[in-house]
């Protein structure tokens, strides 16, 4: 194999330094301006061709030419001198031209970038969707739906380009003012790339349905990023059909990982609906949510109730659970207290229809007639 020659090496190096990006050839160019400006300084300095007597301001006239591409006139000096200066001159506007290319490239790769979703997300307490899958919102709309009237940010996160998620969401979803849908270009998969969505500050992970194997391998990755930011409690939700694919016990619970196996509560449905005359119907009224939605509501006359006697005294609602510093608490303790500033979550047609009635006074004793067995 034959040595490479000087121009080979030179040139492999030249296309090292321009493959380094910008800040190398800002570099470069500040290396040729001081190169040219105190050869052209020298010369002049050293053949008498300028009247300055000391050598700093001839370097510094001939670097501000570089910079300026400044020419000479006619009457500047000799032949030597107008020769030199106006190659200098020439020399800065090759170094200006090439500055200003490499800055408007550099402005135009930093708005691709933005525009393409790689920055990182700066939000606390904010839900992340991982995956997207253009024609099916139903997980974003009742996301929305659950906000209600408070402020909420939703972050999706996809392999898909910035721009067509949001040109997706912009034509099929009506997004209230107080929700700010976030999305993101990156692999699922992998925690380096996750963490731009800031999963350790946020409240919940939702793995957006799809096969088995892709919402195992996002639910390592996620997993990963939370036991690296363990200090903060963040729930993870997916959708597993197969029990092989089931997510280890161990590892869910250390990391809030709540799974659905669907395949089997789906049989199990299925199986009583046959076997129960009109379980079917009864199923159908609680898994269609037709006319009725959750919501996390505020009832002030609530506070000191028990959740039992929440339960009892609601009209137009069902309460499901609590809202407490920003925990959910589904269906708990009946004796659990109901504290100031808990948001109670209730299943009903409007987030203003459920009220609190006046608990009726059950007799102390049976009335004549009637035998209390």
């Amino acid at each position: 194999m034959k040595k490479p020659t000087r121009k080979q090496r030179f040139s492999y190096w030249f296309d090292n330094k321009m493959a380094k990006g910008t800040s190398s050839l800002i570099k470069l160019l500040v290396i040729f301006t001081l190169t040219v400006g105190i050869i052209i300084a020298l010369f002049l300095f050293f053949f008498n061709l300028t009247s300055e007597e000391k050598f700093a301001p001839v370097l510094w006239k001939s670097i501000m030419t570089v910079l300026k591409s400044g020419f000479p006139g006619y009457h500047d000096g000799g032949p030597a001198y107008r020769y030199l200066v106006l190659f200098e001159a020439i020399c800065g506007m090759l170094v200006g031209s090439v500055l200003i290319g490499i800055i408007s490239t550099a402005i135009r790769d930093k708005i691709n970038n933005l525009r393409r979703g790689n920055s990182t997300v700066l939000e606390e307490d904010h839900t992340v969707i991982l995956g997207f899958y253009p024609g099916e919102y139903t997980l974003l709309k009742q996301l929305i739906l659950a906000a209600a009237e408070q402020p909420a940010c939703i972050v999706i996160a996809d392999s898909m380009d910035r721009t067509k998620m949001e040109e997706y969401i912009h034509n099929n979803v009506k997004v209230p003012k107080n929700v700010r849908i976030i999305c993101r270009t990156c692999d699922i998969f992998d925690p380096s790339t996750l963490e731009k969505c800031s999963i350790g500050t946020c409240r919940t992970v939702i793995i957006s349905p799809t096969s088995d194997e892709r919402t195992t391998k996002a639910l390592l990755a996620v997993s990963a990023l939370i036991g690296e930011n363990s200090e903060r409690k963040t729930s993870v939700g997916a959708i597993i059909s197969k029990s092989q694919y089931q997510f280890p016990p161990s590892i869910a619970a250390r990391h809030n990982v709540t799974t659905l196996q669907t395949n089997d509560t789906l049989a199990r449905i299925i199986a009583h609906s046959c076997t129960q005359p009109g379980l079917s119907e009864t199923f159908k009224e609680m898994f269609n949510f037709e006319g009725s939605e959750m919501y996390g509501i505020d009832l002030p006359d609530a506070e000191g109730m028990h959740f039992e006697q929440l339960t009892l005294s609601m009209d137009a609602g069902v309460p499901l659970g609590l809202i407490r510093n920003g925990e959910v608490i589904m269906n708990p303790p009946a004796s659990e207290v109901i504290h100031k500033g808990d948001r109670i979550l209730v299943f009903a047609e409007e987030d203003d229809t459920a009220k609190l009635v006046p608990m009726p006074d059950l007799p102390e004793t049976a009335p004549e007639g009637v035998t209390v067995a």
